[in-house]
């Protein structure tokens, strides 16, 4: 038999903490281009991660990933949309600058506070999917006849 994965609050909390102080430290320059580097790669890793916890998780952990992908998958998009509109606005600046300006430029743009909103939302938006399995979990207790 296969065991699950599972996790304590304590060290979920710890996780969340260590997530929160690599994305202070590299996006507290937004004008860098480590910056721009980091929001396309966890623009693209988050959405995955929560696709991967679907199929493996069960429960109230699953019903999270589920309330915390839309908010990701929007910002993934906001992505896919931000890197022609900078391309299109700026359309001398891979050719002479190069991609470090490129990236920096990236960091710069509204896309910084759209992902900004996307990210912000996922926990509430996981913790609503949350409370709707606990509601409809329990209703189907309820009516369940008794036997079964």
């Amino acid at each position: 038999m296969t065991a699950r994965f599972q996790f304590s609050i304590g060290g979920a909390l710890l996780a969340t903490a260590l997530f929160a102080i690599v994305l202070g430290v590299l996006n507290c320059r937004p004008g860098t281009w480590y910056a721009g580097l980091s929001l396309i790669l966890l623009a693209g890793t988050i959405p995955s991660v929560l696709v991967v916890g679907l199929f493996h998780l069960s429960g109230y952990s699953r019903a999270f990933c589920v309330g915390a992908s839309v908010p990701a998958l929007a910002g993934l998009v906001g992505l896919a949309h931000a890197i022609p509109w900078v391309v299109e606005h700026t359309p001398d600046l891979w050719k002479v600058k190069g991609a470090r300006e490129w990236l920096a430029e990236m960091s710069l743009q509204q896309f910084q506070y759209w992902l900004g909103v996307c990210w912000f939302s996922m926990p509430f938006s996981g913790l609503l999917c949350i409370a709707a399995e606990w509601v409809f979990m329990r209703s189907k207790v309820k009516n369940d006849p008794p036997g079964l």
